[in-house]
């Protein structure tokens, strides 16, 4: 059954008739909707006779404009008081922002060339390499409100938004979404395009982002390890290589899947600043037990091909090693919190991780790669992973 009721969502998208549509909040209030123009009028009782008064257009005048508009002519007829309404005009070529039209406006400002120096992050180009991802999940989250006015985007409509997303059971994506609305409508207010932001009055409806600890046992790292020399096809083998050279170098899964063999010279690999989530180049020298699994090949070459389909190569691992439950990223938790145990400084693994030196004074004047002792902690680590592989694994309790 088609939707009737007036709410921000259905402005744009109810279907013309004859019969006018009636607010549920603010009685009196009708959108008549045609098929040129839709407009809000308040019908009342005068001497007797059944009048209306014109209060505008949509998407002129959006809902709570239109119901404000409503209880004023309210008040003027309990009192007596002459209904004087100022002549609406259709605004056919006014340009109204909508939602869509505003995720739009934000994220022409967030890519707009900012001036930086070399090999620093400008505090304006922090997360846009995440920027598409999150707007496609806001994009699609309020894919029900694209065409409403910006400015008719209520509380209740974010809760309401939030609410769908949660109603399939992804809480910890509804928790995401708003995260990702957030900046957007901040910005919006910030701007004077919108008077409020939404989601400062809408609390988030997930169990919170979850964050992950887990730290692999010595017979995890063991298990993982010969599984993947057992997978089947070409991009299953390449993945297990990939799978071991993360065990030993604590990149991202996608700064070594996308790797390719011109950024392994000398030994070290080099990264540039749009290959890296830090943005910013980053050295490396790797031991010979990482440069063993790399091969050879052109400078442009993959050094892991076919290794897209991601979910399919994991789900094929797992049944191989027997480990469930565990993530390519826990091998980056799992290398730091080993070297941890080892002593090693923790600037230096931040360091080793490509992590930001932080905010204040460390943020402003520490820029150093430390390249030296980055170098000397991950030949700590391969050397001791040599030996974890190496020995036994532990009899069963």
């Amino acid at each position: 059954m088609a939707n009737t009721k007036i709410n921000a969502a259905s402005l744009t998208t109810l279907p013309a008739r004859k019969q006018p549509y009636r607010d549920e909040i603010v009685s009196g209030l009708c959108l008549q909707v045609g098929a040129q123009r839709r407009r809000w009028f308040y019908q009342y009782r005068q001497a007797g006779k059944l009048r209306e008064t014109t209060l505008g257009f949509v998407p002129a005048l959006g809902l709570a404009d239109a119901r404000a508009e409503a209880r004023a002519v309210k008040e003027r007829i309990e009192i007596g008081a002459p209904v004087t309404v100022p002549p609406a005009e259709h605004p056919k070529d006014k340009e109204i922002i909508t939602v869509g039209g505003l995720i739009d406006l934000y994220e022409k400002a967030r890519t707009a060339p900012a001036k930086q120096k070399k090999g620093q992050q400008n505090k304006k180009q922090r997360g846009l390499k995440s920027l598409p991802k999150s707007l496609k999940a806001v994009r699609s989250g309020l894919a029900d409100y694209i065409n409403v006015p910006a400015k008719d985007f209520t509380k209740y409509d974010m809760r309401a938004a939030l609410a769908k997303i949660a109603g399939r059971g992804a809480y910890q994506m509804a928790d995401r979404f708003y995260g990702y609305c957030n900046p957007v409508f901040d910005w919006a207010a910030k701007n004077d395009h919108i008077e409020h932001n939404p989601c400062a009055a809408v609390e988030k409806i997930g169990p919170g982002k979850m964050i992950r600890d887990r730290v692999l046992d010595d017979n995890e790292l063991r298990a993982i390890w010969a599984a993947s020399f057992k997978m089947r096809t070409e991009g299953g083998k390449n993945y297990g290589a990939l799978v071991r050279f993360l065990m030993i170098v604590p990149l991202r899964l996608n700064e070594a899947r996308l790797a390719v063999h011109g950024e392994f010279l000398g030994g070290r690999i080099r990264l540039h600043e749009d290959r890296n989530k830090a943005a910013r180049e980053f050295r490396l020298s790797l031991p010979n037990m990482a440069l063993d699994i790399i091969g050879q090949g052109t400078a442009t070459d993959r050094v892991f091909p076919k290794t897209q389909s991601l979910w399919r190569l994991k789900n094929e691992l797992d049944d191989l090693c027997g480990i469930t439950g565990w993530r390519t990223h826990d091998l980056r938790r799992t290398i730091a919190t080993r070297l941890q145990d080892m002593g090693t400084p923790p600037h230096v693994i931040g360091a080793l991780l490509n992590h930001s030196a932080g905010t204040g004074a460390a943020g402003h004047y520490l820029h150093g790669e430390g390249a030296t002792q980055k170098a000397e902690a991950l030949a700590l680590w391969a050397a001791e992973l040599e030996k974890i592989l190496s020995a036994k694994s532990a009899a069963k309790m």
